[in-house]
């Protein structure tokens, strides 16, 4: 009986020391056992992103393919378990034999905020390892992006760049890129610009808006994401452009239109000694 029940224990540790696994690095490191299959998460995401799930192709099993024996067998997809998934939301899978194997999962532009569950499954085509289902949780939160801007009041002169600064923060396991957009301004002042925000990070972005006639305007920012519209951010701030003969003479070195072509190079020079000597 003692002897039954030590290779008992010896087989059990064999098989659970052969089990196979999926090693998930992205978008945070976790190791998923065939003996004992876990929850992984994929952290926090907002309405519209797309988190993208990322694999080593080892399977911690023996290959029992003829050509390969001895060797250690490889996943060779990661797929997305359709019926898994919440209404609206959508997945792509992993490419064939790509290493790392990456699957991404993108939540509805509307998703409301709170928890789901997704189901992944791993296949081996050719070298015998039975596929590994597992579960990833994932989060939903339209507070993924916090945004600052300095200085919030800028006064400078008709033809002179208000370079306004922004901060944009993600808090998000997923890429984004944001859209930085103005209100309040004449049409001909604004534009809109695209910034691309990679996850967990922090970056600083200039917004530059040129006046051309004397005003003090409010000014209304939006930071959106193209992900979705219900991840966004406004910000007031204030533009004042006044005339001075300094300040023309700054904005002759930018090439507006306030001399005739011919004297271009002249009031070049000046504009240059402008913003150099009286600054």
């Amino acid at each position: 009986m003692f002897k039954q029940l030590i290779v008992f224990m010896l087989l059990t540790i064999a098989a659970t020391a052969c089990a196979s696994h999926v090693v998930v690095t992205a978008p945070n490191p976790a190791i998923v056992d065939s003996s004992a299959p876990q929850v992984i998460s994929l952290g926090v995401i907002g309405p519209g992103q797309n988190v993208a799930v990322s694999i080593d192709r080892g399977t911690n099993e023996q290959s029992k393919d003829a050509s390969n024996l001895g060797s250690e067998a490889i996943w060779d997809k990661l797929a997305v378990v359709q019926s898994s998934l919440p209404a609206g939301w959508q997945s792509i899978d992993s490419l064939t034999y790509e290493t790392p194997l990456t699957a991404r999962i993108i939540a509805a532009s509307d998703a409301a905020d709170g928890e789901y569950s997704i189901q992944l499954q791993t296949v081996d085509e050719y070298e015998g390892v039975a596929s590994l289902a597992f579960s990833a949780r994932v989060t939903v939160s339209r507070n993924v992006m916090t945004a600052s801007l300095n200085p919030p009041v800028i006064n400078t002169g008709i033809g002179q760049p208000a370079v306004y600064s922004f901060t944009l923060t993600s808090t998000s396991s997923a890429n984004d890129a944001f859209e930085i957009s103005t209100s309040g301004l004449p049409y001909e002042w604004a534009f809109t610009k695209t910034v691309f925000l990679p996850r967990g990070s922090t970056k600083t972005v200039p917004y530059e808006i040129i006046g051309s006639t004397q005003k003090d305007l409010p000014v209304k920012f939006t930071v959106r994401s193209l992900s979705s519209p219900l991840i966004q951010q406004q910000l007031n701030a204030r533009l004042i452009t006044t005339s001075s003969l300094l300040q023309d003479a700054k904005a002759a070195s930018l090439g507006i239109p306030l001399f005739p072509n011919s004297e271009q190079a002249i009031y070049s020079i000046i504009g240059f000694l402008a913003n150099v000597i009286w600054v």
